[in-house]
């Protein structure tokens, strides 16, 4: 499952994520980001003024999808962005250093190639098996890294929004 995985991540940051957080939130960017590696799938934002909208907009984009049409144009687009995921541009040291630890874990260029043509057989229903299965109803933390009138604001909005607030 970890190509259409990665395929939705691409998909959610470039469609949903970047329209309601950017666009209508006002945040100066949106992602979401499948890691291969550690397993890990999560949905961010940054410079964001709407903390409480945006964790309501993280809840929503999971049901947006599995609810919705999945845009033709936008899932190749995607598929696209997950290949350049996998090899991407990299100065060479940087590159050396990727190399080092994909041998170490087996991602060999050879895997990397068989990943890649997984990536390009990715369905609309893939992503809305893997979204159903992988992070509908999933218990998930929430970060908030801001500055003290962001947090008020939000605690303001939302009571008991967050478990521990800490100065940075």
């Amino acid at each position: 499952d970890a190509p259409a995985l990665l395929v939705l991540a691409n998909y959610l940051r470039d469609t949903f994520l970047h329209r309601e957080l950017r666009e209508k939130g006002g945040a100066y960017g949106a992602m979401a980001q499948a890691s291969i590696g550690s397993g890990t799938f999560y949905m961010a934002s940054y410079r964001d003024p709407n903390v409480t909208r945006t964790y309501d907009t993280f809840d929503r984009a999971v049901t947006w999808l599995i609810e919705g049409e999945v845009a033709v144009d936008a899932l190749k687009e995607a598929i696209l962005g997950a290949c350049g995921d996998v090899d991407p541009l990299e100065s060479p040291d940087i590159k050396g250093r990727r190399e080092a630890g994909n041998r170490l874990t087996g991602f060999t260029r050879y895997e990397r190639e068989k990943f890649k043509g997984r990536l390009l057989e990715v369905t609309a229903a893939d992503l809305k098996r893997v979204a159903g299965k992988y992070l509908a109803r999933v218990r998930y933390v929430q970060t908030t890294v801001a500055g003290p009138e962001l947090v008020e604001a939000a605690l303001r909005e939302r009571p008991g929004l967050f478990e521990v607030v800490a100065p940075v």
